[in-house]
């Protein structure tokens, strides 16, 4: 089955939610987070992921053809740090209780 798209990075995934693609779940994976995204406009899984990987491939070039306001990605930024901090410790603090 294909996975909606994800990516670890937290800037990536900034980028994403300030240029409208909504987060869909989030997964530890060791240490980290994985970020879901999906396009609420379209049921197709692979259309979807295909369009997120052209952008995450404009955006490490460093390709301007998508501009952003810079508040909302800042704003965007600081609240994912948060929801990592959280689920990251509450994740920690339940492996440590299991022990």
């Amino acid at each position: 089955m294909l996975e909606s798209y994800n990516t670890p990075d937290l800037y990536l995934a900034a980028f994403l939610k300030t240029i409208g693609y909504n987060m869909s779940n989030t997964k530890v994976q060791g240490k980290r987070l994985l970020f879901y995204f999906k396009d609420e406009n379209s049921e197709n899984i692979e259309e979807t992921n295909k369009k997120l990987e052209q952008l995450e491939d404009s955006y490490f070039k460093g390709d301007n053809s998508t501009s952003i306001i810079a508040l909302q990605f800042s704003n965007n930024v600081k609240s994912l740090k948060t929801l990592c901090h959280s689920i990251l410790k509450r994740n920690t603090d339940q492996i440590d209780a299991d022990r």
